[in-house]
């Protein structure tokens, strides 16, 4: 692990060829076109929703929408939403009524073979007026497995379109969950009355050129039907986050709804994930390139994005095991010094997280206190553990 504030060679490496490439791109004026991406596996239940939700929002503030959509290795159970496209007549008519319930002009298919090349029947376009809708089904091969990947594999399509045939006017980075809701005046964001979705015209408007913005995150467990389950009792280390979130401690966004200019966020993401194709905190790792490139970073503390919170205690903290480790992970890859503009320390964490779950209604009992102070600091026992497995992709978790 570094331990000083060098930076390291391929966090440098990535900064320089994110610089290149910004220079090829102009800021587009003349479209309204947002570029929005997502990797999913196994999300058959709540996909469809949120795509809807994000089309209908885009429409109401006079933008038009491209979805990517990519099925990681494979999409496990989504693929039963999105079926793999052939020209039977069931699928054509799948499609067809699939375009109609959610409201796009068009559905392109595409696929990434087992080389990691996305193939298109026609080369990528703007194509400013339309809403269109890519279901990208990715080869199914443990090679490819890993929403890092599924990224990367598109980006690099993106890649060879700078500057070219494809220029949106935003990219808008979303995961399979993400629900946009705004906190009305005077209501707290754990409020179950939360039912205000205009959430993407806040980040439009409040998005500028050399600037980055995302929405607070708050865990939710979802009902099998897909929908958020607000004001449900969650497990008290994602409680801590949902409440550290937006405080100087954790002043970040993730990657469920983070938003920028396209000539802005590509050629960080392209950078990114060939420097490092197989990261395992791609949202952090984004953050940190961009700010040492001077953008700015605005977490707007009005508007959230729903994520999706496990429903048992085991799957919960096995969730916060992957997120720790991936953050110990990114301190080798940008350094301390960079790493810590995003986490503060360890410390601060569990100060928090005692104090605010020993405030807030509903978790008095001093029991759940210690709960979260007992699992964080086995957690961190626990990446000690797996740190070599999974660096080498062996580790259980």
């Amino acid at each position: 692990m570094t331990r000083n504030d060098t930076i390291p060679p391929d966090f440098k490496k990535c900064i320089d060829t994110a610089t290149d490439l910004r220079l090829q791109l102009k800021f587009s004026d003349i479209n309204s076109k947002i570029a929005t991406i997502c990797s999913v596996y196994n999300s058959e239940s709540i996909i469809l929703k949120t795509i809807q939700e994000l089309l209908e929002q885009s429409k109401r503030v006079g933008h038009t929408l491209d979805f990517f959509v990519i099925l990681n290795r494979g999409g496990g159970n989504t693929v039963n939403v999105f079926p793999p496209m052939d020209k039977s007549k069931g699928v054509l008519a799948t499609y067809e009524k699939l375009r109609k319930k959610l409201g796009f002009d068009e559905i392109i298919q595409a696929t990434i073979n087992e080389k990691g090349k996305l193939l298109l029947k026609e080369k990528l376009k703007t194509e400013e007026s339309k809403n269109r809708l890519f279901v990208i089904h990715q080869h199914n091969s443990p090679l490819r497995a890993g929403k890092a990947v599924a990224l990367g594999d598109l980006f690099r399509y993106f890649l060879g379109t700078v500057s070219k045939t494809y220029q949106p006017k935003y990219l808008y980075m979303v995961d399979a969950e993400t629900r946009l809701r705004v906190i009305p005046e005077g209501k707290s964001r754990f409020n179950p009355e939360i039912k205000t979705p205009d959430g993407l015209k806040e980040m439009i408007n409040s998005v500028q050129p050399g600037q980055v913005v995302g929405s607070r995150f708050l865990f939710l467990k979802y009902s099998d039907k897909g929908e958020p389950r607000w004001g449900e009792s969650i497990p008290p280390l994602q409680h801590s986050i949902n409440l550290m979130i937006g405080t100087p401690t954790l002043n970040v966004a993730n990657g469920g709804s983070l938003i920028g200019y396209y000539a802005d966020f590509m050629p960080v993401y392209c950078s990114m994930f060939k420097v490092y194709p197989r990261t395992s905190n791609e949202d952090s790792l984004a953050l940190t390139i961009l700010y040492a490139m001077n953008y700015q970073f605005k977490l707007l503390n009005q508007v959230i994005h729903t994520n999706l919170c496990p429903d048992s205690d085991i799957d919960a903290y096995n969730q916060f095991v992957r997120w720790k480790l991936a953050n110990k992970c990114l301190r080798e890859e940008v350094g301390i010094k960079m790493s810590r503009r995003l986490h503060k320390g360890n410390l601060y964490y569990m100060l928090f997280t005692i104090g605010s779950i020993f405030r807030w209604p509903g978790y008095e009992r001093i029991g759940r206190i210690f709960q979260a102070f007992t699992l964080s600091s086995a957690i961190d026992i626990t990446i000690e553990k797996e740190k070599h497995d999974w660096q080498n992709g062996d580790a259980s978790w």
